[in-house]
């Protein structure tokens, strides 16, 4: 049902789209006025995929992965390698379309992101999930454990690759 595949560069207005439609869904305040702006955010994804100079500290090692359901994109997971203060990974963001929650391409998306992750040689990856409860409960059913009240951490993310 779900196809997943590496994002392309006429999927970002999309990728903005379920990020503004996500945050919108899950009644979170957007911490910059910035981040509320359509254009804003088509410009940030398009630096974050294009690798551009202005997001240099999330280091150039990025990818963005998409679900499908037939051609439409219904979520997506981004992450990053960091230098700060070792040698990790990062989600920076997965927002999945509500309809579709619960069903498996949060999941997918994310131990998409886990191979991605160990094909680069990292195994420790961090995510900032904020204030958002529902993926804080996710990543610590995935087995990330809590470093901060915003802050969830896999010491080895190979722990998601594994589980049923």
């Amino acid at each position: 049902m779900y196809q997943y595949r590496m994002a392309k560069a006429e999927d970002l207005k999309r990728i903005a789209e379920i990020e503004m439609r996500s945050r919108k869904d899950a009644t979170l305040p957007c911490p910059d006025e910035r981040q509320a702006d359509f254009e804003n955010r088509c410009r940030w994804w398009t630096s974050y995929f294009n690798r551009s100079e202005c997001l240099e500290n999330l280091g150039t090692h990025r990818v963005i992965f998409v679900a499908m359901i037939k051609l439409n994109i219904v979520g997506y997971i981004a992450g990053h390698l960091t230098s700060q203060p070792d040698p990790r990974g990062e989600i920076q963001s997965m927002n999945i379309l509500k309809p579709q929650w619960g069903k498996g391409v949060e999941v997918n998306l994310l131990r998409k992101l886990g191979w991605w992750f160990k094909r680069q040689g990292i195994a420790s990856v961090c995510v900032d999930v904020g204030g958002h409860n529902l993926y804080k409960e996710f990543y610590a059913r995935q087995g990330a454990t809590p470093v901060s009240d915003a802050v969830y951490q896999w010491d080895d993310i190979g722990i998601i690759l594994d589980k049923p």
